[in-house]
């Protein structure tokens, strides 16, 4: 899988959050950002319950991914919503 670099700094996800921010998930990256993005813009992840959202994992520090969707999410689709 392929991995992403910004300003030649490998940038990977740590861990979601689902509820700190209503509406939205937070993603806490390697370099210490956080983004926020409203999971309206990812409809698929929207229309998961809570607890189908927090039964997410993260692939290769790359890809986002939960046990109940197909579709696996690169850091980089996040990264652009910011």
């Amino acid at each position: 899988m392929k991995s992403n670099k910004i300003n030649g700094v490998k940038v990977e996800m740590k861990k979601v959050d689902f509820s700190t921010f209503k509406g939205k998930m937070a993603i806490y990256l390697s370099d210490g950002r956080i983004v926020i993005t409203p999971v309206g813009l990812f409809p698929d992840i929207k229309k998961l319950s809570l607890k189908e959202r927090k039964a997410y994992f993260i692939v290769e520090g790359q890809y986002l991914a939960f046990m109940r969707q197909p579709e696996m999410y690169p850091v980089t689709d996040f990264l652009k919503t910011a």
